[in-house]
């Protein structure tokens, strides 16, 4: 029997420069893996001109896709973007993907909803990291040349800059796209100008990111992967969701995730390293 809930808007948000294939990838997951609760399904085309916008739309018809549309200029990133809209609908909770999401798994929707449900959950996302903009140095062994010293010391300074911002190794944050909150826990959420790059970088993993706003209210932050099991930050870096092992068990896949999957043996290594530290 198909549950019903009213509260939940799936939010898509479509960049006028991401290609088309993107678009039609999202759209087919969702209509393959189409949740049995009840949500409204919005989608942004952000920076779009008209006839992009016809475009998908009849691809959206196509496929009988019930939607409704919001049109923006294109100003800031993504979390702006996600601030505005959020600021316009009403719906308790809000889930948010990005232009290269591409659903995974049947019970998606299910998994996230019931988790956020819980008693003291407040954010539940698909995918996580311990990374930080802080280099690490994985090896520090060799021989000194003119061109290591330079590059260390350049990394000095810009760890000296970044360490005002952001914490140290392991940096535990929800990867800001496939995730699911209460409108009303999100407006609460300090932040600056997230028309600038950087503070949204801050959002999503800084000091002040949106996980350890909702850890400092002694709330819950969850992950869920494929199966509907979920990781926190202690037992996080055991999954085989992000930039690890095969990502066997991711529930939403993005740009970042299929750069893992199409990497080189070394470079997985690179970004293995870096989200976990091993």
């Amino acid at each position: 029997m198909k549950q019903t809930s009213y509260n939940i808007a799936i939010i898509y948000l479509y960049r006028f420069d991401i290609p088309e294939e993107k678009f039609e990838k999202f759209i087919k997951s969702y209509k393959k893996y189409k949740p049995n609760l009840d949500h409204e399904l919005i989608i942004i085309f952000k920076g779009c001109r008209e006839y992009l916008i016809k475009k998908r739309m009849a691809f959206l018809k196509y496929y009988k896709i019930n939607t409704v549309i919001k049109i923006y200029k294109d100003i800031g990133k993504d979390i702006y973007t996600y601030y505005k809209i959020a600021n316009e609908i009403d719906y308790k909770y809000l889930l948010f993907f990005n232009s290269h999401s591409e659903i995974m798994q049947k019970n998606w929707l299910n998994f996230l909803y019931s988790y956020i449900q819980l008693n003291q959950v407040s954010l539940v996302g698909c995918s996580a990291s311990f990374g930080t903009p802080i280099i690490i140095n994985k090896n520090g062994s060799g021989k000194n040349n003119f061109y290591k010293i330079l590059k260390n010391f350049y990394h000095k300074l810009r760890n000296l800059f970044l360490l005002k911002y952001f914490k140290v190794f392991p940096n535990f944050h929800i990867r800001t796209n496939g995730f699911i909150i209460e409108k009303d826990i999100l407006l609460k959420i300090t932040h600056k100008n997230l028309k600038k790059k950087i503070n949204c970088h801050i959002f999503e993993h800084g000091k002040n990111s949106l996980t350890n706003q909702i850890l400092n209210l002694n709330r819950k932050v969850i992950v869920v992967d494929k199966m509907g099991k979920f990781y926190d930050q202690d037992n996080i870096s055991q999954s085989k969701i992000f930039w690890g092992s095969r990502q066997n068990d991711i529930l939403v896949a993005d740009n970042q995730t299929n750069l893992y999957a199409k990497s080189s043996a070394k470079r997985k290594n690179e970004l293995r390293f870096y989200a976990w530290g091993k």
